[in-house]
C-alpha cells in the first residue's frame, strides 16, 4: 500500500472544511442556461422544480467517481492488472468529495445517511443478510 499513511478519523465537516480551503471558493455555475435550480416539465407542461445544480452536479459527480472506482477494479479483475489500491483510494477521495457535497446541499450530515442506511437494512434483512434473504426480498 504503497505512500498510504493512516491516521484517526476526520469528521465530515472537517474535512469539508480542509478542501474548501485547499480549492477555494467554488466558481459560480454558468452551464445550464445560467439559472441556479433545474427545471422539468409536470405532466400538464408547466415548469416544475427539479433540484438546484449543485444537488445535480454532486450525483452526477458520485455516480462518475464511484465508476473511476470500479474501473480500477475492472482493470484488475478482468484485464490483468495489478490492483492500484492508491489510485483507488484516491478516486474513493473523490467520491467522499461528491457525497460531502450532496449532504451539504440537503443540509444534512453524512451520520444521517448512515443511520438511515442501517435502518434501511434492518428492515430489508430483520434476520440479518443472507443470499437467501437477498433473492427473496420484496423490494
Amino acid at each position: 500500500q504503497r505512500g498510504i499513511e493512516r491516521s484517526k478519523a476526520m469528521d465530515m465537516m472537517e474535512y469539508r472544511h480542509k478542501a474548501m480551503a485547499y480549492l477555494g471558493p467554488l466558481p459560480a455555475f454558468s452551464t445550464l442556461a445560467g439559472e441556479e435550480e433545474i427545471y422539468g416539465m409536470s405532466s400538464e407542461g408547466a415548469p416544475v422544480k427539479v433540484c438546484s445544480k449543485r444537488l445535480l452536479e454532486a450525483v452526477m459527480g458520485l455516480n462518475g467517481q464511484a465508476g473511476e472506482c470500479q474501473e480500477i477494479v475492472k482493470k484488475a479483475m478482468f484485464h490483468g492488472h495489478e490492483l492500484d489500491i492508491e489510485a483507488l483510494l484516491l478516486e474513493a477521495g473523490d467520491v467522499l468529495w461528491y457525497l460531502t457535497e450532496l449532504c451539504n446541499e440537503l443540509g444534512i450530515s453524512v451520520d444521517t445517511i448512515a443511520k438511515l442506511n442501517l435502518q434501511k437494512l434492518k428492515n430489508r434483512y430483520p434476520d440479518g443478510f443472507t443470499h437467501e434473504a437477498s433473492r427473496e426480498r420484496k423490494e
